[in-house]
């Protein structure tokens, strides 16, 4: 099929929207979910080159019909369909304000081909049903605590903040590496969130991450988050880095396609990525985890398991997931520090740690004493002050080329180009 002859059907959900109806009450998220629907109205009102609509199917579901204009047809939004993936993201990291509140809504969404043929309104729904097949299951989010009062409240008020910020561009990586206890080689540049101080000094932000994963909405952070690392190795000479997201983002989804598209284009850009799964979660949903770390793997990037005894995911778990890369949480070597049974225990942890992975990598190391307890305990690799401060230039030194120093993009209002409104 002609690509300039596509049609294509993307059937949506609102993935938090039972959180918010929650948090604000039913007739507050019916509204949310009315304005996240005219986002997308008003983008197809102004679409230059194809046209379409949004069939309403529920209060927290919809569908988008794409369809090629006579001049142009669906050519330059083939096969990844930039453009409305451009307006998912960019819904969900635009905030909705109804009643003086902000609130942001996660999305998920799965996607049909087919011909401008397609027939009558029977073959259109069943086309549709099949896009909505399509759609990843509901991630698992974490508890909230009942006993909290508001919490639901805060955790959307703070990710709003925190969203703005983003969008804003006030956020910028520090690069923190992970080198050998025993020579200068470095594995990997670990990406650290830090904001600029007045002096050019790295301020490190506490992002508030929990909150953002029990608001469901944390699938936009994350996904700029591994955009802004792809570009920053595609402009630079720097070795690989590595960054952290969440286990609820850590699944296959429309939030990737774009890219893995374009990793699986450039392997030299893939092998230099290292994707990290944050051990902390306990609700990492196993055979999702372990068929997107497959997917990963496939296109040449790596997996690392960060911060392995710090949270209650399952050695199971681990063990499918096959990681490349096991840090060990930076407690383990504060509390075995020369100090018996506690230094047994991390003998028999980096054993474990090694069983799981090929390469296993200490956290905290902060003087020469951890590093030789590292070491001694058979830990080839480190993470610490004592290995290298995060920096703005990541690992330069005297006589070496600095990497340049990446940030985030500030993020463009579709409405500043079009005058249009969520």
């Amino acid at each position: 099929m002609d690509s300039d002859d596509a049609v294509l059907l993307f059937a949506v959900r609102i993935d938090n929207f039972d959180v918010i109806c929650a948090c604000y009450g039913a007739p507050f998220a019916a509204t949310v979910a009315a304005s996240v629907r005219s986002f997308f109205e008003c983008r197809f009102d102004e679409a230059d080159g194809f046209i379409g609509g949004v069939v309403r199917r529920g209060v927290a579901e919809f569908d988008l019909v794409a369809r090629g204009s006579a001049e142009r047809g669906l050519s330059d939004i083939q096969p990844e369909y930039a453009q409305i993936s451009t307006w998912l993201v960019a819904c969900a990291r635009l905030p909705v304000c109804v009643d003086g509140a902000s609130v942001h809504v996660s999305l998920s969404w799965g996607c049909v081909e087919t011909d401008p043929d397609y027939g009558d309104e029977e073959v259109l729904d069943l086309l549709l049903h099949e896009a909505r097949g399509r759609i990843p299951g509901r991630a698992q989010l974490p508890p909230t605590c009942s006993d909290v009062p508001d919490l639901a409240a805060r955790d959307m008020a703070a990710a709003a903040a925190f969203y703005a910020e983003l969008n804003a561009g006030e956020l910028q990586f520090a690069w923190q590496p992970v080198r050998s206890l025993d020579s200068d080689a470095i594995l990997f540049l670990r990406a650290r969130i830090a904001a600029p101080g007045r002096r050019g000094q790295i301020e490190a932000r506490e992002l508030p991450y929990r909150s953002l994963e029990r608001a469901g909405v944390v699938q936009a952070f994350d996904q700029a988050l591994l955009c802004e690392a792809v570009e920053h190795l595609a402009h630079s000479d720097a070795p690989a880095v590595c960054v952290a997201i969440s286990a609820l983002s850590f699944r296959a989804s429309g939030w990737w396609d774009g890219l893995l598209a374009r990793l699986a284009q450039d392997r030299l850009l893939a092998v230099r990525l290292f994707i990290a799964i944050d051990c902390a979660q306990s609700f990492v949903v196993t055979g999702e985890a372990v068929a997107f770390a497959d997917r990963l793997r496939r296109l040449g990037c790596r997996v690392v398991l960060e911060g392995l005894g710090s949270g209650q995911v399952a050695i199971a778990t681990m063990m499918a997931l096959r990681p490349d890369v096991v840090m060990l949480d930076a407690l383990f070597l504060r509390l075995s520090a020369r100090r018996e049974p506690d230094e047994q225990l991390f003998c028999r942890t980096v054993s474990l740690a090694g069983s799981l992975a090929p390469v296993v990598v200490a956290d905290g190391v902060g003087d020469r004493e951890l590093a030789t307890l590292a070491l001694d305990s058979g830990v080839h690799w480190g993470a610490g002050d004592f290995l290298g401060e995060p920096s703005w230039r990541g690992h330069a030194r005297a006589g070496e080329r600095s990497a340049r120093i990446s940030s985030f993009a500030p993020f463009i209002d579709p409405r500043q180009r079009s005058g249009g409104g969520q």
